[in-house]
């Protein structure tokens, strides 16, 4: 009978000693950790995306001569632009029906100088026959 009351009063009670809060043991053992400040993005990438929204909302619209604003500015800014904005700026051509601009600017892009032509490029080129 004792052993039975012993034994119920162990279940029906929780011992203090059981219960260990986690951040008193934690903070007094360990340093707090330190993380260190890394850059995510890069600014050049960053901005040529931007572009690339700015070109494709201006071909939704339309504004061709906008776009050609916008990209000799970005020229003088970054330098040459890579292939993504120029398959934007060749998509903008060819959507506002400006298929001599398009061949222009694709020959531009074939320049060894210049960022190079892909499968997309070409791709937005045959759209235009």
């Amino acid at each position: 009978m004792l052993l039975n009351q012993a034994f119920s009063s162990f279940h029906s009670k929780p011992l203090r000693s059981s219960y260990i809060p986690l951040s008193s043991s934690c903070s007094s053992s360990s340093s707090p950790i330190r993380r260190r400040s890394v850059k995510t993005t890069i600014p050049r990438k960053t901005n040529l995306k931007i572009l690339t929204t700015r070109i494709v909302q201006l071909t939704r619209r339309k504004q061709l001569r906008q776009i050609f604003n916008e990209i000799e500015v970005a020229k003088k800014q970054f330098g040459k632009l890579n292939t993504i904005v120029m398959n934007a700026v060749i998509e903008a051509c060819v959507r506002c029906g400006d298929i001599e601009s398009a061949i222009r600017i694709f020959d531009e892009m074939k320049n060894p100088e210049s960022c190079g032509v892909d499968t997309v490029t070409y791709a937005t080129i045959l759209k235009v026959f």
